[in-house]
């Protein structure tokens, strides 16, 4: 692994990574999915962003969280109004978009008969 923050791994691999001397073979260290063996190449220290360098990703994040929102609303708001006005011509059914799409059930044979 390269380049690992605690939260990216289980507790028992985090503990014991981030534990270890660099250069040193460490392990095996078992967890839910297996054992572990590894070896800690270089240590960097963790660094903090200031607020004005995070501010843009920040501002970035929340506008993209905000246009998903609308876009979903819009879309969810689309479908209820339309979808009850919609018959679809035939050969051109996209159930479940159709009110008039042809209803299909299942025999006792387990097959489907066509529409």
């Amino acid at each position: 692994m390269l380049g690992v923050s605690p939260s990216e791994l289980n507790a028992q691999l985090g503990a014991a990574v981030f534990a270890a001397k660099p250069g040193t073979l460490s392990g095996p260290v078992k967890t839910a999915f297996g054992y572990y063996v590894f070896t800690v190449d270089k240590v960097t220290p963790s660094s903090l962003q200031s607020l004005k360098t995070a501010s843009a990703t920040i501002k970035a994040l929340l506008i993209s969280q905000q246009v998903t929102a609308a876009e979903r609303a819009l879309q969810t708001g689309f479908s209820k109004k339309w979808t009850a006005r919609t018959n679809c011509r035939a050969g051109y059914v996209v159930a479940p978009s159709c009110p008039n799409a042809p209803v299909t059930s299942t025999s006792s044979t387990g097959a489907t008969p066509a529409g």
